[in-house]
């Protein structure tokens, strides 16, 4: 897809990050953030939709996007976006903005009531106790040893050279906003 610019054209390339579930499986939940270690993302840009399957109504979701510090399970949640309440009954979407590189992965934190879906064909996720979504490094420990995954993937577009600045450092662990750090006003 084409999409004009001062200077030309430019090309936008879709970006996805963690699996459509071919199966809706068992459940699991509450006051836990899941990690799909499964299909990461396979670009850098921003995710801007995602899709999630949940058995029963999720209570202060946290859509998440997690970067590697140390493989193969010390990471970080590079960018977050709160959901809140996430409706039963299938396939969910939310509209977002999340900075995503190449090699990251999806999860979700699920805070208090409400299951994620998991599904069969794969070799389990990640699933550390309580929220990791802001930010912190983390060890996230040994993957379960289940075969299912969670019913969660985001899909967006590149970023291309030349957008703008921010866009681009968000990406690097440690770089922060001037709104991050409190000059929003420069």
């Amino acid at each position: 897809m084409a999409v004009p610019s001062v200077r030309g054209v430019k090309e936008v390339a879709t970006i996805l990050v963690g699996k459509h579930p071919s199966v809706s499986g068992s459940t699991d939940g509450g006051d836990v953030t899941f990690v799909s270690p499964f299909y990461p993302a396979d670009g850098t840009g921003l995710i801007t939709l995602i899709h999630i399957w949940v058995p029963s109504t999720m209570t202060n979701a946290k859509i998440g996007i997690f970067g590697i510090v140390t493989p193969p399970n010390t990471m970080f949640c590079r960018s977050v976006a709160t959901v809140g309440e996430v409706l039963s009954g299938g396939e969910r979407n939310f509209v977002v903005s999340l900075s995503v590189v190449a090699g990251d992965y999806i999860g979700v934190y699920t805070g208090g009531a409400g299951q994620v879906y998991r599904y069969v064909g794969t070799a389990g996720y990640w699933r550390p106790l309580g929220d990791k979504t802001d930010g912190a490094t983390y060890n996230f420990g040994a993957k379960t040893s289940s075969t299912r995954d969670i019913g969660l993937y985001g899909e967006g577009e590149t970023v291309s050279v030349g957008q703008p600045y921010i866009l681009r450092v968000q990406g690097i662990p440690g770089m922060r906003s001037f709104s991050q750090m409190g000059h929003g006003g420069l």
